[in-house]
């Protein structure tokens, strides 16, 4: 879940963080949102967004949330 996300990233740094959009507990459009407050733009993990939704609307939260990227359509 996305708590657990928060918690790790306090013991262990990250480059890149695969972000699945729709957790229990707290969801992926949260967590980033706390990621993207805690740190500097030019030191955070780099957010990559992974959901199943390729509805627009959907992606637009994704970017409105900080995260970064999403896996390319198939």
């Amino acid at each position: 879940n996305g708590l657990e996300t928060l918690e790790n990233m306090l013991i262990k740094s990250y480059d890149v963080i695969f972000m699945d959009c729709n957790m229990p507990i707290m969801d992926g459009f949260q967590a980033s949102k706390k990621i993207v407050a805690y740190y500097d733009k030019k030191k955070r993990p780099r957010i990559v967004a992974v959901s199943a939704s390729s509805l627009k609307a959907d992606i637009d939260r994704c970017f409105e949330s900080g995260m970064d990227d999403r896996f390319p359509e198939y």
